[in-house]
């Protein structure tokens, strides 16, 4: 469930210690707000029902998933689909212990405890927690133990007549199947047993079997945990059914308006103590200088040493936890832009203005006049070049490139002309002015060099064979 989590927290040793101790922990608010991380409340009754006795500072104490890999104990454990229901093994006192362990139970998210068993077992949950298989871990044992109506009455099974050392009982991952798998050893083998109780629950759960469920913290008599009510739909406890697999649990979710407790310390600030203000840690100043992007008009926040606790979505949040607002300063120191950015941009703006002007130059003809005056401007011949008339063709074969055709017989048009070939000869024949003097005719001569004839058919070897 949101917030809820169970931690061991190694402390130093008191008076009556000689080692570190470990201690169980647990918080309802992701591990912020006021009340944070604390100690977990005891059951009154054991497991046959006999005061449970506690010297000094009791609470009730698990052990963690790394307990399991090294001293195969059981570790505290639960799943989404059993709604607030754990099973674990540990003790009561003032710390964790490796003796004496027996066996815990909470159906409400680790708020309240109850013995279920004496010694340490391992255990799994099935039917979203209608069923709750456990064995014990500490010895072989020929037997297991499972509940119907979570905790309140258990049943034993002997599945074998020579002891197992069982490792460990597993589910489908989404625990809500029937049918579970036992491992453990004997006489050096591993061995696997297959536990199906499909038959004990033949029912399945209608509407009068349910009940809402809101989880809570204890403290006063509000229910809102992370700033909000979330309502459960679980099975009712001695309800003799079981559960379909589509059920759906979480039935709506209502939020609260915000209090003290769904707010934390910021970074850089703490309590000192429980109840107290959040202050500035020892040489911690917040800074309040403006963002780089802060601009003139716009607003940033400061923080008064308090923000939301992760994940908290409470309502009208309190102004006196609320950061700062600042507005941006109007200089331009406030981020309005650098001088640097600005003269790059200038620069940038007159070059452009300057490749516009060179072009417009050429494309007149002005562009040769710039260059007699200014000898150091080298640019391509072809930028000078003009045309001269509609009537006369450029001496390049730009016109060819680009697909120019000339075409006598095109009807006349005045939006397309076409130019004929005698217009195009006159226009570029060469006038007396091109030349020094005209060409005379007997400057021509009418004699060919003619070519020797080819080789015989028979002497002919194109690809030049000696052959």
């Amino acid at each position: 469930m949101d917030g809820i989590y169970l931690a061991n927290v190694v402390e130093d040793p008191d008076d009556s210690e000689q080692f570190a101790a470990v201690r169980t922990v647990i918080t309802f608010d992701n591990g912020g707000g006021k009340s944070t991380w604390r100690k977990l409340v005891p059951p009154e009754k054991d497991s046959n029902g006999d005061d449970i006795i506690c010297q000094g500072t009791c609470s009730l104490h698990l052990h963690g998933v790394s307990d399991y890999f090294i001293g195969s104990w059981g570790p505290f454990y639960s799943t989404p689909n059993a709604i607030g229901l754990i099973m674990a093994t540990g003790n009561t006192g003032t710390s964790l212990s490796d003796r004496d362990a027996n066996t815990y139970f909470s159906r409400d998210g680790g708020l309240t405890w109850f013995e279920i068993r004496k010694g340490p077992s391992i255990y799994e949950f099935g039917d979203h927690g209608g069923i709750m298989v456990l064995a014990d871990i500490a010895q072989a044992t020929t037997e297991i133990m499972y509940s119907l109506d979570e905790g309140l009455t258990w049943n034993s099974y002997q599945f074998t007549t020579t002891p197992l050392e069982v490792e460990n009982i597993v589910i489908e991952p989404a625990a809500v199947g029937r049918k579970f798998v036992m491992y453990g050893i004997r006489n050096g083998k591993r061995l696997m047993y297959g536990l199906d109780f499909t038959q004990l629950q033949e029912r399945e759960c209608g509407d009068s079997d349910y009940e809402t469920w809101v989880p809570n913290d204890g403290l006063g008599s509000h229910t809102c945990l992370l700033g909000r009510d979330t309502i459960y739909l679980r099975r009712k406890r001695d309800a003799a059914c079981f559960n379909p697999y589509e059920k759906e649990r979480i039935q709506a979710i209502q939020y609260c308006n915000c209090t003290e407790d769904d707010y934390e310390c910021d970074f850089g600030f703490e309590r000192e103590i429980d109840d107290g203000p959040c202050l500035p840690v020892d040489g911690y100043e917040p800074s309040t200088a403006p963002p780089s992007n802060c601009k003139p008009g716009d607003t940033y926040t400061v923080t008064n040493g308090y923000r939301f606790v992760a994940g908290d979505t409470c309502a009208y949040p309190l102004p006196e936890y609320a950061p700062l607002q600042i507005k941006c300063p109007t200089s331009s120191g406030g981020g309005g832009g650098s001088v640097g950015g600005w003269i790059a941009l200038v620069i940038i703006l007159i070059l452009f203005v300057g490749v516009i002007v060179v072009i417009g130059l050429s494309r007149t003809g002005r562009l040769p006049m710039l260059k007699d005056k200014f000898n150091w401007l080298k640019l391509p011949d072809s930028w000078n070049m003009g045309y001269k008339g509609l009537n006369t063709r450029p001496g390049s074969f730009a016109d060819e490139e680009f697909g120019l055709q000339y075409d006598n017989d095109h009807d006349d048009d005045d939006d397309h002309p076409v130019l004929d070939d005698n217009a195009i000869r006159r226009a570029t024949a060469p006038t007396t002015s091109t030349f020094s003097s005209s060409p005379k005719a007997d400057t021509f001569t009418d004699e060919v060099p003619k070519l020797d004839a080819p080789p015989a058919a028979t002497d002919f070897n194109p690809r030049g064979d000696s052959s």
